[in-house]
Order: C-alpha cells, then sequence, then structure tokens
C-alpha cells in the first residue's frame, strides 16, 4: 500500500532490486546460467561478483572472455528486466555499458554480440537516438492532420537511422558468429536451424523496428500497410538480412 504513494520510477527501481535480488539468489543455489553447447564447452554467465562476466569454458577451463568482443573499458551489467542494451556513453566520461538480457539458448550469443555491435559502432548509435529524439520531441502529440513533407522527412530519417544501426549490429553479431563456430566448434548456427533460423531470428527483430514506422504511418493516416511496404513508401532498401 505504502508504494501507491511514490512514483512510477521509484517503484520500478524497487522491482529492479527484487528481481536483481531473485537473480543472485537463483545463481547461489542452482549455480550460475549456462549455455551447453556440447563436447565439453559452454558460455557460462556468472553475477554474483562485483561485475558479471560472460566466459567461454572448455571442461571447466576458461579459453575465451566474451567482455573482449566489446570495446575496451566496457562495463557488464545484469539487467533485471531481461532486455539488452548497449549504451556507448557519447559525450560522457563514463564507460560504454552493455546490459545483459535473458540469457537462454545459442540465441544468447548472438544477442550478447549484437550488442557489441552497437558499442562498436557508437556512431550510428548516436545518430538513430538522436533522430529518435529529435522526431518525438517536434511531433509527439501533433494531430495526426499534419502530414507534412518535414514529417514524412523526419520519420523517413527516424526509419532509415534505426535501421541501419540496427543493421550494422547484427551483422556483426553473426559475423563473429561464424567465427566462433569455425573457431571452437560450438555450432551455433546448427544449433539455430542452419543459416535459415539464424537469419528469420534476426529479421523478426529488425521487421519489429518497421512495425514501429509502420504504426506511426496508420495514425497519419496512410492506412493499413505490411512492414514490408515501409520501406517502399521512404523509397529505401528493406531492413533485411539475406542469406548471402
Amino acid at each position: 500500500m505504502v508504494l501507491l504513494l511514490y512514483s512510477n520510477g521509484i517503484i520500478l527501481c524497487m522491482n529492479e532490486r527484487v528481481s536483481r535480488l531473485f537473480e543472485q539468489t537463483r545463481e547461489r543455489v542452482l549455480g550460475p546460467r549456462t549455455v551447453n553447447f556440447g563436447k565439453g564447452m559452454e558460455l557460462v554467465v556468472v553475477i554474483n561478483q562485483d561485475e558479471p562476466s560472460v566466459i567461454l569454458q572448455e571442461t571447466g577451463t576458461p579459453v575465451l572472455d566474451f567482455r573482449s568482443f566489446a570495446p575496451e573499458g566496457t562495463r557488464l551489467v545484469f539487467s533485471p528486466s531481461d532486455k539488452w542494451g548497449a549504451d556507448p556513453r557519447i559525450g560522457s566520461n563514463n564507460p560504454p555499458r552493455l546490459s545483459i538480457g535473458k540469457f537462454k539458448g545459442p540465441q544468447a550469443v548472438l544477442d550478447f554480440l549484437h550488442e557489441c555491435g552497437h558499442l562498436h559502432d557508437a556512431a550510428s548509435v548516436d545518430l538513430a537516438k538522436t533522430a529518435e529524439d529529435r522526431y518525438a520531441q517536434q511531433y509527439f502529440g501533433k494531430s495526426p492532420n499534419d502530414v507534412s513533407p518535414e514529417r514524412l522527412e523526419a520519420l523517413s530519417i527516424r526509419h532509415q537511422m534505426i535501421q541501419y544501426a540496427e543493421r550494422n549490429a547484427w551483422e556483426y553479431s553473426l559475423s563473429r558468429v561464424r567465427e566462433l563456430d569455425e573457431r571452437f566448434g560450438l555450432d551455433i548456427i546448427g544449433k539455430m536451424g542452419g543459416e535459415y533460423g539464424v537469419v528469420s531470428y534476426i529479421n523478426f527483430f529488425l521487421r519489429n523496428y518497421e512495425q514501429h514506422t509502420k504504426t506511426e504511418l496508420e495514425y497519419l493516416g496512410f492506412g493499413l500497410i505490411v512492414p514490408e511496404e515501409v520501406s517502399r513508401i521512404f523509397q529505401v532498401q528493406p531492413a533485411k538480412l539475406s542469406l548471402t
């Protein structure tokens, strides 16, 4: 009952503390979360220490610290909400941050490396965030009857910048996964259903960004459209990875 007197921010903070405590307790009782690749190879994620670690082990012996995929000085943090995230901290004296989200199955490797890709391409992340913030500041809450060329241009820029940043990060991730499979025989791609399964997994997330723009276009009176039409409307390449 007392919680209702506090702001949503404080409630959220308390929920995160509870989630973090739950995960720490779970780790102490059941051990760290792992992704087992067979033949003694597994990825081990530990959070009950000063900073989380993500280590590839072979029969219990560390062979690769996944932090090495991120820019030097990057801080790993546990995400109580299970959401992955990357913050390059552009214009700040603070180090880049990578938030560790839901760690389950071989797809967790792609997710981790995807965030590393964002940190290595901080300029694209900054452009995407700037375009998103600018559109929100100028047009949030504005009438859907305002379909000016300036508004459509701002929406198009937001769409293209986000698409570009996300595509680059996923391409970085897929490239590193192929290297890991070749170097350690992890067969991450095979365990996800082959190249088709991996690309389908990635394109699922890329289509979500298409959906974000699709919703805004429908709000502006463009009628019901499918996500694939978004790129045609803006005359840009669709946000998809191919098998080639």
